[in-house]
């Protein structure tokens, strides 16, 4: 019975630590977590913000931890203003951590860099281009244990050599990420679309596009697959004190494919007449084959948090009925200006 579990934890564990290692980092607030999914969103039209985010998820048998800090600065450069035109620079630095295990048994640390440019190529039309550059590193943790350290009668025992070859306790290695982003901003517009506040925008983004070697093994190459993203939505003002924002994310990296879509309800009190004073925020979505995901928050002013929880909708992810949803929070701060703060940017729709 006791080798039973121990087979079962160790399989258990075994796909915990090959999801980690094989994938990059995601977010279920994707759009709070700008820079994971498109550099080119550093270029965005607001002020300079923070974002706090932490995604949990645990079970009897595993625990994973997602936290990462984001700062983005919006830059206005003269000398890539090559079409004359109303353009957009930005740059954004973000540390995160992931720890797997149910002891931190693999933990990694990352640290990128953005920069992105957005120029105004049609009176409604923009185009945002990001290129981002980072270093990560992969480290077993003091609790990291091989199948070969298990004895069959004493359990395990850490003074037994595991016998996989020689291996490293750490694997750092360079990423290289790119993304391009379209939008659509009405505000000059006298028609329809301008009076309805109907807004569009579109993105694709590839991470990994250098193929580092995330290998723990001297002797062997193991290059983590490049990761694309398509993702786009619209806006709309259903009223004057709701707007409606679908929007979708399309993920394939490793052959395996993720396809999110859903929705923003943004309700707006009668009481506050600035529309950025306060909004209530509600969203839904469905991760094809794999989950639900509610989410609530709210904005006041220059701060805005958001909760969410991925409901399983599968049995896919549970072994033994152990399996339960993710918990996720974010948090972001936008330094006040003296200058009129825009309520979203031309290239992506912030709360």
């Amino acid at each position: 019975m006791k080798c039973a579990r121990l087979i079962f934890f160790l399989l258990l564990f075994s796909i915990t630590c090959v999801k980690v290692w094989g994938q990059d980092p995601v977010f279920s607030q994707f759009y709070s977590a700008s820079m994971f999914l498109n550099p080119a969103l550093a270029a965005d039209k607001q002020n300079t913000n923070f974002t706090l985010q932490h995604r949990t998820y645990t079970n009897i048998y595993s625990v994973y931890n997602l936290s990462q800090i984001t700062g983005v600065v919006p830059l206005k450069i003269k000398a890539l203003d090559i079409l004359n035109s109303d353009h957009q620079s930005g740059a954004a630095l973000t540390i995160y951590r992931v720890g797997a295990g149910k002891n931190g048994e693999l933990v990694t640390l990352g640290v990128l860099g953005t920069f992105a440019h957005n120029i105004q190529v049609l009176k409604s039309h923009y185009v945002s281009l990001g290129l981002q550059a980072g270093y990560v590193n992969i480290k077993q943790g003091n609790n990291f244990k091989w199948g070969t350290q298990y004895d069959e009668y004493e359990g395990y025992d850490k003074t037994i050599i595991p016998s996989i070859g020689e291996i490293k306790l750490a694997s750092q290695f360079p990423t290289i990420n790119a993304g391009a982003v379209w939008f659509m901003n009405n505000s000059s517009m006298k028609n329809f679309l301008q009076r309805y506040r109907f807004d569009a925008f579109a993105g694709i983004s590839a991470f990994n596009i250098n193929r580092p070697n995330i290998s723990f093994f001297n002797d062997e190459k193991s290059r983590l697959p490049v990761n694309w993203k398509i993702h786009g939505g619209i806006k709309t003002k259903i009223s004057s004190k709701i707007s409606l924002f679908p929007n979708m994310m399309y993920v394939r990296q490793n052959k395996d494919n993720q396809f999110v879509f859903g929705s923003y309800f943004i309700f707006k009190p009668k009481e506050f007449d600035d529309e950025l004073a306060y909004n209530a925020i509600f969203g839904l979505w469905y991760s094809a084959g794999e989950s639900i995901i509610a989410s609530i928050g709210s904005s006041y002013y220059n701060i805005k948090f958001a909760v969410s929880y991925d409901f399983l909708a599968t049995n896919k992810f549970t072994m033994a009925g152990v399996g339960k949803g993710a918990f996720e929070a974010s948090l972001r701060y936008t330094l006040p200006t003296k200058k009129e703060q825009l309520s979203r940017g031309h290239v992506y729709p912030s709360f």
